[in-house]
C-alpha cells in the first residue's frame, strides 16, 4: 500500500502543477493585453504631443515672421521720415536715428541754437 498513496500524492502535485501552469498563462495573457492596451495609449499620446508640438512649432514660425514683417514695417517708417527731413539713416548709430525722427527740440538743441 505505501507506493499506491505516493502516487496519490504525487498525482495530486502533478495536478497541482498544471493548475499553476495554466493560472500563469491566464495571468501572462492578462499582462500582455495590458502592455499591448498600454503600449497603444502611449503611442497615441505620443503623437499628440508631436502633432502639438509641431503646431505650436508652426505657430511659432508664424508669429516671428509676423514680428520681423512689423519690425521691418516700422523700420521703413523710420527710414522714410528720417530721409523726408533730409537725415541719413542708413549709417547713422540708432540713437542718432531717433533723434533725427524727433519734430521736438530738446532743452540742449535750444542751447545750441542760442550759442551759434
Amino acid at each position: 500500500g505505501g507506493s499506491t498513496s505516493l502516487n496519490r500524492k504525487e498525482r495530486a502535485e502533478v495536478e497541482a502543477l498544471r493548475a499553476t501552469i495554466e493560472k500563469l498563462k491566464i495571468d501572462d495573457s492578462t499582462n500582455k493585453k495590458r502592455t499591448r492596451t498600454n503600449e497603444q495609449r502611449l503611442r497615441n499620446q505620443l503623437r499628440e504631443q508631436m502633432r502639438r508640438t509641431s503646431d505650436l512649432e508652426q505657430q511659432l514660425q508664424y508669429l516671428e515672421r509676423q514680428r520681423v514683417a512689423e519690425y521691418a514695417t516700422d523700420r521703413a517708417t523710420v527710414d522714410d521720415h528720417a530721409h523726408a527731413h533730409g537725415s541719413p539713416t542708413k549709417q547713422a548709430p540708432r540713437v542718432l536715428q531717433e533723434e533725427a525722427v524727433s519734430d521736438e527740440m530738446t532743452s540742449e538743441d535750444h542751447a545750441r541754437v542760442e550759442m551759434a
